[in-house]
């Protein structure tokens, strides 16, 4: 989110728990986003970041639970089978609010490699 304002040109609040890594507030807050840290929960700061955008009148993105964000994280799965010229038996995605694993899971498990990229017509396996 701080990259894409950033890119963008506009701002962005980002609200994390108190418990997050100090790397990670720092590369936020290298992207020029204001950071505001609240609870001891992501769903904690979650709730702090509603109602500030509530307050603020500014549009509240969820970092994972959000179709378009998920849509968005499966160009990932795309990107994986368009570079991997061989059929794949298995993908490792890192989960915290399972909105990447969704979003790659989505885009790979229902689509076979086009006939030029791949001999066989078999699918992808998915847990």
């Amino acid at each position: 989110m701080a990259l894409g304002a950033q890119k963008l040109g506009t701002t962005a609040t980002i609200v994390m728990p108190v418990t997050t890594p100090r790397i990670k507030v720092s590369a936020v807050a290298a992207r020029g986003a204001r950071v505001v840290l609240h609870g001891d929960s992501y769903h904690e700061a979650a709730q702090h970041a509603k109602a500030l955008a509530k307050k603020q009148g500014l549009a509240f993105v969820h970092p994972y639970d959000d179709p378009l964000v998920i849509a968005g994280q499966g160009t990932i799965g795309m990107e994986i089978l368009r570079q991997h010229q061989r059929p794949i038996d298995a993908i490792f995605v890192p989960v915290g609010g399972g909105g990447l694993i969704a979003g790659i899971a989505a885009y790979v498990k229902p689509c076979p490699r086009p006939p030029a990229s791949w001999a066989s017509s078999r699918r992808i396996p998915t847990p």
